[in-house]
C-alpha cells in the first residue's frame, strides 16, 4: 500500500500565493492562475479565506496585496531573532562551562516556546523532548506562571494532568512554590515534566521589570547534582543578569 504524503497541497499553494504577493506587491487572481498554474477555483477559495482573516486585502483596483496581520508576525519573528542573537553568546558560555543543554524560552499563548537551544552532553531523553511545553511543569514555565494574578493561577490549575508524581497540579501548592521562586530568583523543574530530567531557570526582565524571556539549564537529575546545583544556579543567575543588562537598553 502506497504511503500517503503528510503534505497538505492547499497549504503549499497558499504560501506560493503569498510569495507572489510579497515579491510583486499586488496581483490579480487571473495573474496568479497564469504564473502558478493552480486552478482558478482553488486560488479563489484560498484568496477569500486569507482575506477573511486579514492576511491579504483587496485593493480599489480589485487586485490583492498583503494585509497588516503578516506585518505583526514579521515584527514578532524579528524581535525573537534579535533576542536569540543577543542571548546565544552567553548561552554558549553556560553550555561550555557545564556541558549541559541551555535553553532560551518565551511565553507563547500560555506555553513555553523554546526559541534557541544549545545542546550539551547527550542524554537519552533529548530525543523525546519538544520545543513547546506547558507552563506548570517546566522550569521556565513556572517563571511565566508566577507573573499571573492569583485568580488567573486558580483558573489555570483547574483540572491539569500530572506528568509525574512530582508535577504540581494544585493552585495552592503552586502559590507556595511561587513565593519561593520570587525569593530565590530562580525556578526548578525537579522531574516534574519527565522522570530523570531536571531544569533550573532564571527570568530575564527589561528595564520596566517586565518578564520577556527566560534561560535554563537542563539535564539528567543525577548528573546535575553531581556537578553541583549551587554552582550551576549561581552561574545561571550571573549570565541572566548579564543578558538583562544587554537587553534593558533595547527593550
Amino acid at each position: 500500500m502506497e504511503k500517503k504524503s503528510p503534505i497538505i497541497k492547499n497549504v503549499v499553494d497558499t504560501f506560493r500565493i503569498l510569495d507572489v504577493l510579497n515579491e510583486d506587491g499586488e496581483s490579480s487572481i487571473a495573474h496568479l492562475v497564469q504564473i502558478l498554474e493552480i486552478p482558478k477555483t482553488t486560488i479563489f477559495r484560498i484568496i477569500k479565506t486569507l482575506e477573511e482573516i486579514k492576511i491579504i486585502k483587496q485593493l480599489p483596483n480589485s487586485d490583492y496585496a498583503l494585509d497588516y496581520r503578516l506585518s505583526a508576525y514579521a515584527q514578532s519573528a524579528s524581535k525573537d531573532n534579535h533576542l536569540i542573537e543577543l542571548a546565544t553568546p552567553l548561552m554558549n558560555q553556560l553550555c561550555d562551562h557545564f556541558s549541559e543543554t541551555v535553553n532560551l524560552g518565551i511565553n507563547h499563548e500560555n506555553q513555553v516556546l523554546i526559541i534557541q537551544s544549545i545542546e550539551g552532553d547527550f542524554y537519552q531523553l533529548q530525543a523525546s523532548l519538544v520545543p513547546v511545553s506547558p507552563l506548570y511543569c517546566s522550569g521556565m514555565g513556572k517563571l511565566f506562571l508566577s507573573e499571573f494574578h492569583k485568580d488567573e493561577i486558580e483558573k489555570y490549575f483547574d483540572d491539569l494532568p500530572k506528568r509525574t508524581v512530582n508535577t504540581i497540579v494544585d493552585s495552592d501548592v503552586f502559590l507556595k512554590n511561587m513565593k519561593e521562586i520570587k525569593e530565590k530568583g530562580y525556578s526548578v523543574d525537579l522531574e516534574e515534566y519527565e522522570y530523570g530530567l531536571s531544569c533550573y531557570a532564571v527570568p530575564i526582565r527589561n528595564q520596566q521589570g517586565e518578564l520577556i524571556c527566560a534561560i535554563s539549564i537542563s539535564g539528567p537529575t543525577t548528573r546535575l547534582e553531581h556537578k553541583g546545583i549551587d554552582v550551576l544556579v549561581e552561574e545561571l543567575k550571573k549570565k541572566g543578569h548579564e543578558l538583562e543588562e544587554i537587553i534593558s537598553k533595547l527593550y
